[in-house]
């Protein structure tokens, strides 16, 4: 039996949405789920939802060489309450005129998005050992979404 799709949903609109993450000092273990401490508002999904087909993390502070966890969370409620997305881990990195930092990427595509209902807000923290501020830039890539009229 063929199934037909009689309401489909397009990308309309590419969108860029950014920022900067500190990192924190001594983030506990048990500060994962729920209410974590030290997260930064990476954007708001639009009216019709959307699908993130790019996220990554770029190291943008020289102060901070050392290897740390970057996760992105995920909140249906406006920002009480934050769900643990995925976790990427950052290389040690030290600064030189001779090399770049690597991007961390989160894994997200065209073919394998995370698709975001409306409202629904990611946020970035940065775990690292001592505290830096602005250390990290997050970025994410996404389509607005609407339904074909």
């Amino acid at each position: 039996m063929t199934i037909l799709n009689h309401n489909p949903v397009y990308g309309a609109t590419q969108k860029t949405a950014t920022a900067k993450a500190s990192s924190a000092t001594a983030i506990a273990n048990t500060d994962l789920d729920d209410t974590p401490t030290g997260t930064a508002l990476l954007m708001t999904a639009p009216a019709g939802g959307c699908a993130v087909t790019r996220l990554s993390a770029q190291l943008v502070e020289p102060n901070l060489a050392t290897a740390c966890q970057l996760n992105l969370y995920l909140s249906k409620d406006g920002g009480t309450t934050m769900r643990r997305l995925k976790s990427v881990a950052h290389a040690a990195y030290t600064w030189a005129v001779t090399t770049a930092p690597a991007a961390d990427d989160f894994g997200y595509s065209e073919t394998a998005p995370l698709r975001l209902e409306a409202s629904d807000r990611l946020y970035a923290q940065v775990r690292a050992g001592s505290a830096v501020t602005d250390a990290f830039a997050f970025t994410a890539e996404y389509a607005e979404l609407v339904p074909d009229a």
